[in-house]
């Protein structure tokens, strides 16, 4: 049975030593569970389950377009670009606003090589001269926000002692229970990079590849000293 906010809301409450606690309290529980989650978990780390795959349409003669799903936004990680279905995707080359500004000009249509963020959104050059190319934008994106008891998403599936711990942080940091509040540090932490190993585990490759080269096993040729040939300062991995 997955965690929903309903379990680890009550979890918490368990941890804490609160019981018949109030409405207020109740809400105070679920507005640090989704601080944890935003704010403490996914704030300094991009998970796998944050990436996002959003196709945006160029739009005529326009230059800046928003960056996907604005509420949950976090980082743009490439944005890739291509005129008809029938070609493959092309990387757009990210550059810096200015460099944007130096060389191209709003006069300057065609087909886009080039993006810049600026502000909430970014922007292309040369400006899309046509609305029939295509646009393919990866991004992180914060977990959307639990409300309702039966909401769950994946951290409180495959990490819910990470959240459990983030978030009784929290509580016993707002009830001054500050001897606790170490121990709870200490058990945060060991969770944290727990999960992040996890994680990262899951983003790396599943198979690494060894090309061997056509010189292995051969001895280097040395340095000539003196008419002497010197010993080989390396071998290769095969003996």
């Amino acid at each position: 049975m997955p965690n929903t906010l309903a379990t680890v809301r009550a979890a918490v409450l368990r941890s804490l030593d609160r019981s018949g606690v109030t409405a207020t309290e109740s809400g105070d529980i679920d507005r640090w569970i989704n601080q944890a989650i935003r704010e403490d978990i996914c704030q300094d780390h991009n998970w796998a389950f944050m990436e996002t795959q959003t196709d945006v349409a160029t739009v005529l003669n326009q230059e800046s377009y928003a960056f996907p799903v604005a509420a949950t936004f976090k980082d743009c990680q490439a944005i890739f670009f291509r005129r008809v279905s029938t070609e493959d995707w092309m990387r757009l080359q990210e550059s810096h606003y200015d460099f944007l500004q130096d060389q191209f000009t709003a006069q300057v249509k065609g087909v886009p090589s080039v993006w810049a963020r600026r502000g909430e959104n970014y922007v292309l050059r040369a400006i899309p001269d046509a609305s029939t190319y295509s646009m393919r934008v990866l991004s992180w994106n914060y977990p959307v926000e639990l409300v309702a008891d039966a909401d769950t998403n994946t951290l409180l599936t495959n990490y819910s002692a990470l959240v459990e711990a983030a978030v009784i942080r929290r509580g016993l940091l707002h009830y001054g229970e500050d001897a606790r509040l170490q121990v709870w540090e200490q058990l945060y932490q060991q969770a944290r990079m727990r999960s992040l190993r996890a994680d990262r585990a899951r983003l790396g490759a599943s198979d690494l590849w060894l090309n061997i080269s056509f010189d292995a096993g051969k001895k280097s040729a040395g340095l000539q000293r003196g008419g002497r040939v010197s010993r080989p300062a390396a071998y290769s991995w095969i003996a």
